[in-house]
């Protein structure tokens, strides 16, 4: 199943929504428990 976490799409350069995604990837994941695989994808979500 693919979910909608989270959009980072500030007025800002590319690298920054990337990073920021990058990190909240990780603090997502590194919860302890936590099974699900999270990840960043480029573009507006997509249903």
């Amino acid at each position: 199943m693919r979910l909608h976490v989270a959009t980072f799409d500030a007025n800002e350069k590319e690298e920054y929504n990337r990073e920021n995604c990058d990190v909240a990837q990780k603090l997502f994941g590194a919860q302890p428990g936590v099974k699900t695989r999270f990840w960043c994808e480029k573009g507006r979500f997509k249903k």
